[in-house]
């Protein structure tokens, strides 16, 4: 069973842009480029060593939603899922 550590979002409650934390997992965890696509994700586990995070294209997902790409560190891979 997987710890959800923290939800990522493109705003705090400062408002849009002030900190996007999915643009920020993007550059120190992914080391690519931010598509721009997703709108939300989960990290779970540390914040400075996670397990996984699942982006989503909600803003606002569902615990029903399934994530549309999956990272996991471990094997440095992504999966698009559909």
């Amino acid at each position: 069973m997987k710890i959800k550590s923290r939800v990522l979002t493109r705003s705090d409650e400062f408002g849009v842009e002030s900190h996007d934390s999915i643009a920020w997992a993007f550059e120190v965890h992914l080391k690519q480029p931010d598509p721009g696509t997703y709108h939300a994700a989960i990290l779970y586990g540390n914040e400075e060593a996670p397990e996984e995070i699942d982006f989503y294209t909600q803003a606002e997902p569902l615990a029903s939603d399934s994530p549309v790409y999956v990272w996991q560190p471990q094997t440095q891979e992504t999966s698009a899922r559909q």
